[in-house]
């Protein structure tokens, strides 16, 4: 599991900042970037390790949300770095950044208690990830070209927030109008 994390979530970053100091010359394993299902098997595999082997349990609550805090903080730092170079890299999902990001989120959401409110929206909100996930993709490619086309002078972090708030709150949009058909709901975003 070592190095599907290493070669998968860590050297895509390494290769990035790299890039964006200037050296050429790229890191790479057998496993990077070819090897998606084990991308999804350290997701679940965390997941699993967070519920039932109470690995963050120590933890106290304030200090995982500033945790979270933070490690959102820094993924877009690195980001906005990252758009400020030559090299306009997009972090994606196979970045150290999200992966700690969700997991110290899911443990968040994971210690509401059932039935307070934030724990009705987290479940409603898990229920449409997968629709969520592909719909804020083709949202933010439009969105992309929209931009581009259009030579929109916004500075990176305007650029950024648009691209991720626009994408985000508009697949949540668009799915809560498209599920009212249950063909729809069933089986275009897969909400049982």
């Amino acid at each position: 599991m070592a190095i599907v994390i290493f070669s998968n979530y860590i050297l895509p970053d390494i290769n990035a900042v790299k890039k964006v100091l200037g050296f050429e010359k790229q890191l790479t394993t057998e496993l990077a970037g070819n090897n998606v299902f084990s991308m999804f098997v350290v997701c679940i595999l965390i997941g699993y390790f967070v519920v039932h082997h109470n690995v963050m349990g120590k933890i106290s609550t304030p200090v995982l949300i500033g945790l979270t805090i933070v490690s959102f903080v820094a993924f877009c730092a690195f980001q906005l770095w990252f758009f400020s170079a030559d090299y306009d890299y997009v972090i994606r999902y196979n970045s150290c950044f999200p992966l700690i990001t969700a997991t110290f989120l899911f443990e968040l959401l994971h210690r509401a208690q059932p039935g307070k409110q934030i724990s009705r929206i987290a479940e409603k909100l898990s229920k449409m990830a997968l629709g969520i996930y592909f719909v804020h993709i083709c949202i933010m490619e439009g969105l992309m070209a929209l931009i581009n086309h259009y030579h929109w002078d916004i500075t990176h972090l305007s650029r950024l927030a648009f691209l991720e708030l626009v994408s985000f709150f508009g697949s949540i949009l668009i799915i809560l109008i498209c599920e009212k058909s249950e063909l729809m709901k069933k089986y275009l975003f897969i909400i049982k």
